[in-house]
């Protein structure tokens, strides 16, 4: 063999060491998977929404925009703005590297593979940074790829049966930068090879794709911050780092070209999560890498001969790191968030409680952190936890807290405790669950970290006395044994639960829908091509069926849904189907599953197209006059109508949902435009009309259980006058400016960033000067009194409500009551929750309820939608002051059914300023669902 092939061969070799985790997550994500890697679109639950959206965040960015107007659902929504874009970017990125040749189904599965299969990838990262050897970081991504998972929990059903991937894309995303900020401080500290800037160039990127995947990452970065300070910033990233007053602790870099070292005598074999020793070390030393005397920016392992860190030194390397990769990702991001936010108002709300602490440590208790959890990965995480808190170095402590915070805020204690929503409205309308999600890869890297740490153990105590071989054999059956251990529960557990199980039909077991399906779409395509602008076609089918969602991919027609749609935080998502309701969406046809009758045009297998002769154009008015529509192109963001014969009781209602983007201008017959100031109003009943103001500050915010019925302000309108009014959708605000400059400069900085070290070096002396003890008191006592502030002035406006008088101890009297949150309409709520299982009484002394009481009673929304299995009955009696005789205000029987209910209780004249008032809730039935209610009590 000739010296080429043996170096050739050699090279080959070091690749494979190198590489064959990475191979072996790989293929096991490809065969879980299959055969969505080969180009088949999963088309369960969400995937065809998701589908759409790319397709439409594709066609719009195409004609040169970022933001937009599309009508293809609901009354039309803002495209690209208020829906996290990454995924629908990742789609788009797929479809134009290909160069078009694959279908936008086909990119989508592609795309759906790499998000897929980042979750394994990412942990890998993860593991690396752990400097636990290959195994820890393999035994993670295996546990999270063949994780079953749960509703809104991530895994398998999550992500891939219910199409609800957004999250995982930005969880992993997060994870990752996390992991290249430990590589960047490993290599910093001189424990790794690598190149420092760059690390935290690509954690950057990485934080900026969270962000633009999905919210939760926000909230998730945020709370990683201050973890990361306490953690790596004060003790180190890995295994290995000393604090100043002690020799440096030995370390295992977890990479084949480890740093370079000096021997330091030991006494002991250290532990293998703490400080593992280089292979082939004497038994009686171990190696140090000696860490750099101040922030320089390595590209080496620095100088055995400097000195270690000072405490000082690493917290200031931590906090300028974490600065850099957090501050350029919001930078990068910005082009989305910026204008995000400044809309929020207009997202819709899904808050969502978990289950109570004392349910979680239940389910702990068996094993299971979560919902389908592997009880072996439970365990093996639990001791994880354990290791990391007694013997952990900073990284593993890191991961250790993240994972547990959040476990821990999922829970419903928690967020009562704290009450996070004082903090911030956000905590009202989040789902809980999600925080799990974002704890899950914490916690297999806590799994993998034991098998890691045994395996590290087994190698570097391998010797030739007897003794010290034991050890090692003890500690490599034990690895072996956990493996198996964690194998045979995770794939029993994925078998049972329908991992690698994907849905590639419409109807699963009917290949017959899919060709009716196909014979629709083909007429919708011909019918689209004669339809007047703004056309649509409704569906009725299930309210959670989405088999049909991707039909303007393959039509180009617009749709609406009898039902609720996923994939979009608009907060105008109605789904009604009352006539009246389709008739102003302009749905001039009626797909549904089987039926017929005289309206009736079309026909393919089950499927059912009927006519609708009464479907409206793009708008109206109310009261005398004529309108003509002389111009609209939707997507373009134009209508222009023409109004004659008006009164003072005129009303011009366009079928176009409201968003403050839509610019309303009117000019009179020969004089000049001039801008109007606009309203929302219900597409169905005289109900109350809304503001783009009242909406962007918060004062409409929740939702309805069961869906908008169309009695919510929607629709644009405006007083009538003769002339012509032109709706016009500006693309561009003030902060979409801002927001792409920002994102353009953190770009450059980015890039600056990899090529060179300059940045972090100019920055260094100020993070160096800011990291004295007496700045991070003072920054963390602002942010303390900040949030203090917050949460004290939230309180005093909670102060006069019933749920803040018993919280407080400000009641007469309380029998089986007690305050905590409530969900209804969409939100979480402070509450009075009476109990299910006995009467429940209220009294308050000396209160001033006003003409009318302020009051809403509400069952939990989710209990609300499930059968009636008990009722409450609901007193409200009141006396003056020192009275001993009660004096009925109301006595009715709770509804079944979600959502606030706000009777009208008047008070007598004589109580209005001065009164003792009682609220008695008596429960019956078999399980009466949960029920709060709340009052607004001023004092006298």
């Amino acid at each position: 063999m000739s010296r080429a092939e043996r170096t050739s061969l050699a090279r080959l070799g070091r690749l494979s060491l190198r590489t064959w985790p990475f191979v072996l997550v790989t293929a096991l994500g490809l065969g879980l998977l299959w055969p969505v890697p080969a180009g088949v679109m999963p088309l369960s639950a969400d995937h065809t929404v998701h589908l759409t959206r790319a397709w439409l965040y594709g066609q719009q960015l195409a004609s040169g925009h970022l933001v937009g107007w599309s009508p293809t659902w609901f009354f039309g929504f803002p495209l690209g703005e208020l829906y996290p874009p990454l995924g629908d970017l990742l789609v788009v990125a797929v479809r134009v590297v290909t160069l078009g040749l694959l279908e936008w189904s086909q990119a989508y599965a592609l795309a759906f593979t790499l998000v897929f299969l980042l979750q394994g990838w990412a942990l890998l990262r993860c593991g690396r940074a752990l400097g636990l050897g290959p195994l820890a970081g393999l035994v993670a991504a295996a546990l999270a790829l063949l994780d079953a998972g749960a509703y809104r929990e991530g895994g398998w059903v999550y992500t891939v049966t219910y199409g609800v991937w957004p999250q995982a894309l930005a969880t992993s995303l997060a994870w990752l930068a996390l992991a290249e900020l430990a590589l960047a401080a490993r290599v910093r500290e001189g424990m790794s090879p690598g190149t420092h800037h760059r690390h935290l160039a690509f954690a950057a990127l990485a934080a900026a794709g969270a962000l633009l995947a999905h919210p939760m990452s926000l909230p998730m970065l945020a709370l990683a911050a201050p973890l990361w300070l306490i953690t790596v910033g004060l003790r180190g990233t890995g295994v290995g780092s000393a604090s100043p007053e002690a020799p440096a602790a030995p370390v295992f870099s977890g990479s084949p070209s480890s740093a370079s070292s000096a021997p330091v005598p030991s006494s002991s074999p250290p532990s293998p999560l703490a400080a593992p020793v280089p292979s082939g070390s004497p038994s009686s030393t171990t190696a140090v890498p000696a860490p750099s005397s101040s922030l320089t920016t390595p590209t080496s392992p620095v100088s055995p001969a400097s000195p270690p860190l000072t405490r000082r030194e690493r917290l200031a390397g931590a906090a300028l790191d974490l600065a850099l990769a957090l501050g350029l990702g919001l930078g990068l991001a910005a082009w989305w968030l910026w204008p995000m936010s400044a809309h929020r108002g207009y997202m819709a709300s899904y808050g969502w409680l978990y289950a109570p602490l004392d349910v979680m440590l239940r389910m702990l208790g068996h094993g299971q952190w979560t919902q389908l959890m592997a009880p072996a990965a439970g365990w093996a995480a639990l001791l994880g936890l354990l290791v990391a808190a007694v013997r952990g170095a900073g990284f593993l402590r890191f991961v250790a807290l993240l994972a547990l915070v959040h476990w821990l805020l999922a829970s419903t204690d928690v967020f009562w405790t704290l009450r996070l929503d004082r903090l911030s409205a956000g905590f009202s309308h989040i789902q809980y669950q999600r925080f799990l999600t974002a704890a899950k890869p914490g916690l297999f890297l806590l799994a993998g970290a034991v098998v890691g740490g045994l395996a590290v153990l087994a190698r570097k105590t391998w010797s030739k006395r007897p003794v010290i071989k034991v050890v090692s054999i003890g500690a490599g059956l034990a690895a072996a044994g956990l493996v198996a251990w964690l194998a045979r529960d995770a794939t029993n557990l994925a078998r049972r639960h329908g991992v690698g199980v994907v849905q590639t039909e419409r109807v699963p077991g009917d290949p017959t829908f899919d060709a009716a399906y196909g014979q629709f779409l083909a007429w919708a395509a011909e019918a689209q091509k004669a339809a007047p602008e703004g056309a649509r076609i409704a569906v009725r089918t299930d309210r959670n069926a989405h088999w049909f969602m991707d039909s303007p991919v393959y039509t180009g027609a617009s749709i609406y849904k009898i039902g609720f749609t996923p994939g979009d935080n608009f907060v105008h998502k109605p789904e009604s189907g009352a006539a009246r309701v389709l008739d102003l969406a302009q749905a001039r046809w009626l797909l549904a599953q089987g039926g017929g009758g005289p309206t009736q045009v079309a026909s393919f297998g089950p499927l059912r197209v009927f006519e609708r002769p009464n479907a409206a154009g793009l708008a109206r008015l109310d009261g005398p006059g004529e309108l003509v529509v002389e111009s609209a192109d939707l997507r373009a963001g134009r209508v222009r109508v023409r109004v004659a014969g008006t009164t003072n009781a005129s009303q011009l209602v366009f079928h176009v949902a409201g968003y403050p983007r839509w610019d309303l201008s009117f000019q009179p017959d020969g004089g000049t435009a001039e801008p109007v100031a606009w309203h929302e109003v219900p597409v169905v009943g005289d109900g109350p009309t809304a503001t783009p103001e009242q909406r962007l500050r918060g004062e409409l915010r929740g939702g309805k259980a069961l869906g908008d019925d169309g009695s919510e302000p929607t629709l644009i309108a405006a007083p009538a006058r003769d002339g012509v009014f032109e709706l016009r959708y500006a693309r561009w605000r003030w902060f979409d400016a801002a927001g792409l400059l920002a994102s353009l400069a953190a770009l450059v900085a980015c890039v600056s960033l990899a090529r060179s070290p300059r940045l972090v070096e100019r920055l260094r002396p100020l993070a160096r000067r800011l990291a004295h003890p007496a700045v991070l008191i003072a920054v963390a006592a602002a942010a303390l009194v900040v949030a203090g502030v917050r949460w004290q002035r939230a309180a005093a406006r909670e102060r006069p409500q019933a749920s803040a008088r018993l919280a407080d101890g400000r009641v007469a009297a309380v029998t089986h009551a007690r305050t905590g949150p409530l969900k209804t309409d969409m939100l979480i709520f402070p509450a009075v929750l009476a109990d299910p299982r006995r009467p429940s009484e209220v009294v308050f002394s000396g209160v001033a309820p006003g003409p009318v009481l302020d009051a809403w009673f509400a069952l939990d929304d989710d209990d609300a939608k499930m059968r009636r299995r008990g009722q409450y009955r609901v007193q409200v009696d009141a006396r003056p002051h020192g009275s001993e005789a009660w004096s009925p205000l109301a006595d009715f029987t709770m509804a079944h059914r979600p959502d606030r209910q706000r009777p009208r209780i008047p008070v007598p004249e004589d109580m209005q300023a001065s009164v003792d008032l009682a609220v008695r809730i008596t429960p019956s039935g078999e399980a009466p669902p949960k029920f709060g209610f709340d009052l607004v009590l001023g004092d006298p």
